[in-house]
């Protein structure tokens, strides 16, 4: 299987099917192949819903072997002695996404009244009405929902100039090489500030070559419970965690969209004193298409340490997912 399926995988293997979910969710609404199909249908409870998932993989792929293997070991905890993938009767619509991830779906609507007797025709065809638009608002919003996330996870610039203009804040200058956490003493330039809107043109000038990041966002990170959130160009996300000397720290990010492609370099792990922990970390990419980072820290302070993303186009930009773990 793909590379960037492995994290679902182990994901799955592990045991958490939560994360494995959430993980998988943005594959299956953008052209889900045969390995994700596969995967799918061991997420789902019901045996008919795995039966489908399966049928789907193999109408992409008929000698898809894992979906065939999992076919016959259906067939043997089936009380019948054969499976045949044509029977329309294994033809199941499956649960919306938002099910899938055990997110609750919105409440039905009120019934109308049922006392239509002594309803007169005029004021039932106004709510018949009534319903008509709000039905066909409900399909558009939701069509607009959907084609907003599929540009999210592509990379497309749409949804990020939508977010600038109803946040009201800009992003920043994205040239020059990003400096994150407390500047060197010292130095003599003065970098450009990321996460600001206004910056001067002497200050532009003086800072070619750095760029000093500062958070547009701030969230504080738990251990073991990993969180999702789209990078826009020219900002930067920041979680916060608690760490005490002596420990060791795993963390890790991972982008899933392919305008992520140097996710290294414009990602670190800042001490409680806000300066760059490079020395006391370990890195490495997740995935060898440079989508991902993890950190291996041996913690030096107690103290709230952080995880800052900066936004670049081309570089880290998109949906991700961020963790950190104890060992």
């Amino acid at each position: 299987m793909p590379e960037s399926l492995l994290p679902i995988i182990k994901a799955v293997e592990s045991g958490d099917k939560k994360l494995a979910k959430r993980l998988l969710r943005p594959l299956m609404d953008h052209q889900p192949t045969a390995d994700v199909w596969y995967i799918a249908s061991q997420l789902y409870e019901k045996r008919e819903h795995q039966i489908t998932c399966l049928r789907r993989a193999l109408a992409l792929d008929p000698e898809h072997r894992e979906a065939r293997q999992r076919i016959a070991q259906l067939r043997k905890a089936s009380k019948t002695t054969y499976v045949d993938l044509a029977d329309p009767r294994f033809d199941f619509t499956l649960p919306p996404l938002s099910a899938l991830i055990g997110e609750e779906e919105a409440p039905p609507a009120p019934p109308l009244a049922t006392d239509y007797e002594q309803i007169s025709k005029k004021i039932w065809r106004k709510k018949r009405t009534s319903w008509a638009y709000i039905g066909l608002g409900a399909s558009v919003l939701l069509t607009l929902s959907l084609s907003y996330f599929v540009l999210t996870v592509l990379g497309s610039p749409i949804p990020a100039q939508l977010r600038s203009l109803f946040s009201g804040s800009s992003p920043v200058v994205t040239d020059g090489t990003p400096v994150f956490g407390r500047p060197v003493e010292g130095r003599s330039e003065s970098p450009t500030v990321s996460g600001e809107v206004e910056v001067s043109a002497e200050s532009m000038a003086t800072a070619s070559a750095q760029l000093l990041v500062r958070a547009n966002q701030s969230k504080p990170l738990q251990r073991q419970q990993p969180l999702s959130d789209v990078l826009d160009p020219g900002y930067t996300h920041e979680y916060t965690f608690q760490g005490y000397a002596g420990e060791e720290l795993a963390i890790g990010v991972q982008f899933f969209s392919p305008t992520a492609q140097k996710v290294d370099a414009n990602v670190a792990v800042l001490d409680p004193d806000d300066f760059n922990a490079e020395d006391h970390c370990q890195r490495d990419s997740i995935l060898k298409d440079h989508s991902g980072v993890a950190f291996i820290c041996q913690l030096h302070k107690t103290g709230g340490w952080k995880l800052q993303l900066f936004g670049r186009a081309g570089e880290s930009t998109g949906a991700y997912v961020v963790t950190v773990e104890g060992f």
